[in-house]
């Protein structure tokens, strides 16, 4: 028998798409996903127009101007926005195509399968109207017909002049009749208020106008307390494909201790639903105030983490990167960014449980007080008189820049760094040159530990001081031996190779500037009289930051 082609028909029945993209989502999962469309339009809009700028995470510093209406009652659901509207070659090519991967970064709708799960779940009739202010295009969708016709995928639509009312409207009418029990409530809408109220509170807090049945959407976000006897604990870094996590920490903005002498037991219970963490990925809150082991919790949640709140935010150009669901309800987390944070997570909350646990034993007559805040004196002093360059330098003014990837430091390295990036380097230039002092020897030795070098590289400095001693050094000595700069400074000179990570062509400069000035360092912190100016001291950090990066960020 010859041999015959054998053509196997690989094309999915729509009727089993539609209801596989659809069928495990919730009705607020889908009016949420309308919701972040709108936004993703309004993040297009206002950057062509010049009316947002960009923050050092990638995401926008205002959505003032924008406004998302959204209406539900027993016939459907209707979002209306003003973010600019959709082009008919969009919507024709991409909008609704199933699986299209958004080219819009730092999108929170990925993939289209947001708005055709909405239309797919919420009701038969769907009306699609769009208006950028040059053209009208309008399509509506009858899901009867569309879903049993599998050959078919095209709907039509019509193009026509503008209205004048710049926008996009997408009403979801004939509900199924559990879906339009649900919606009929009148409690739905308010629950779906205040759900809507967490998850979009960061776009709330920069402008957005969110209705929902005409009531404006007030943001409901928890705040970490500044100020109070715990202080902030933050981090900030950036993965290697390109993941902005920023992690703040702390006590809840309106919780007190029990020996703060505002404490109030009955309204620290009621905060007791907020405590925790919460997860937010491009600005979206996905998870929030959570106290499970998926957050790190490796102990059951109880009294001492009471007061305890953190947020985890994560941004990124490419969305797929991030650690949430498709729904957007949850995080996913076997995800390689997710993975990176829970250890600097559960440090933080073992802070906070070290802390509460010291309050708690403190005796009940102390008083837990917090110092007031640093005001500036009630006669002015007369100014010193400085040079312009110092009072307008160029570059920055602290130790550190902000920029500095804080992903590899932890506990004493962390402090430092945050110290460093706060520390006005022309205001306090004495204090800066031992904090940049300090930051060397501790990151260069936190450098060998990270790399498992440590032991070679404090053998060779116990060897180099054991020799230059009368009598050679007891074990105890050995064994409470730090190296000295000077030490440090001879290692790093005599094994270049086992440090410089292939960038020797930019750190052999940095060290030989450090060895330089390694006496002016010794002499403005130890000597009684010799001065370091102001433009000296940022010249010194100039010089030697590239072998600070180093030891910090690699």
């Amino acid at each position: 028998m010859a041999s015959k082609i054998l053509k196997v028909d690989t094309s999915p029945e729509k009727a089993f798409l539609i209801d596989s993209f659809s069928k495990d989502a919730s009705v607020a999962d889908c009016i949420f996903d309308l919701i972040d469309n709108s936004i993703d339009a309004a993040r297009a809009h206002l950057l062509q127009n010049g009316l947002a700028e960009t923050l050092k995470n990638g995401l926008l510093d205002t959505y003032t101007g924008i406004e998302i209406d959204v209406k539900l009652d027993g016939t459907g659901v209707c979002v209306a926005d003003n973010s600019g509207g959709i082009p008919s070659s969009l919507l024709q090519d991409t909008v609704l195509r199933f699986g299209h991967r958004s080219s819009k970064p730092y999108a929170i709708g990925l993939y289209g399968v947001g708005l055709n799960r909405a239309i797919f779940k919420l009701g038969k009739i769907t009306l699609i109207e769009s208006d950028t202010g040059s053209e009208y295009s309008r399509l509506e969708l009858d899901m009867d017909s569309y879903r049993i016709d599998d050959d078919e995928w095209l709907v039509e639509g019509q193009i026509e002049a503008s209205t004048g009312n710049v926008g996009t409207k997408i009403t979801i009418s004939s509900p199924p009749g559990p879906i339009q029990r649900e919606i009929s409530d009148s409690s739905y809408a308010d629950n779906l208020r205040n759900e809507a109220a967490i998850r979009y509170c960061r776009y709330l807090q920069k402008g957005l106008r969110l209705l929902l049945n005409g009531i404006p959407v007030k943001e409901r976000d928890v705040k970490v307390r500044s100020g109070g006897p715990f202080g902030p604990l933050t981090k900030s870094f950036t993965l290697p494909n390109g993941i902005q996590v920023d992690i703040e920490a702390g006590q809840h903005e309106e919780h007190r201790f029990t020996r703060e002498p505002d404490h109030d037991a009955a309204e620290n219970k009621k905060l007791t639903p907020e405590f925790g963490w919460s997860i937010i990925c491009n600005d979206r809150v996905i998870i929030r105030s959570d106290r499970t082991p998926k957050t790190g919790w490796e102990k059951n949640w109880h009294g001492e983490f009471n007061g305890f709140v953190g947020a985890v935010s994560f941004s990124a150009a490419d969305g797929k990167v991030l650690p949430w669901n498709t729904p957007k309800n949850d995080i996913v987390e076997t995800n390689e960014a997710y993975q990176s944070v829970l250890s600097d997570m559960r440090a933080f909350t073992q802070q906070w449980r070290n802390f509460a646990s010291k309050v708690k034993r403190m005796p009940k007559a102390k008083v837990l007080s917090v110092p007031p805040p640093i005001s500036p004196p009630k006669s002015t002093p007369t100014p010193i008189s400085r040079p312009k360059t110092i009072t307008k330098p160029s570059g920055y003014r602290s130790v550190l820049p902000q920029d500095v990837n804080e992903l590899f430091c932890k506990d004493k390295v962390l402090d430092l760094v945050h110290e460093a990036k706060r520390h006005d380097l022309y205001q306090s230039p004495y204090s800066g040159m031992a904090l940049l002092r300090m930051l060397f020897e501790v990151t260069c030795s936190s450098f060998f530990i990270r790399h498992g070098k440590y032991k070679a590289m404090l053998a060779f400095c116990v060897a180099s001081a054991d020799a230059k001693m009368a009598t050679p050094m007891t074990p105890k000595q050995k064994a409470d031996f730090a190296p000295s700069l000077s030490q440090l400074l001879a290692y790093l000179d005599a094994n270049y190779a086992d440090w410089e990570m292939g960038n020797g062509k930019l750190l052999k400069p940095s060290l030989d500037k450090f060895k330089h000035h390694k006496s002016e360092l010794n002499s403005a912190i130890h000597h009684p009289v010799t001065p370091i100016s102001a433009i000296n001291a940022a010249k010194i950090r100039d010089e030697v930051m590239a072998i600070l990066r180093h030891f910090i960020e690699k």
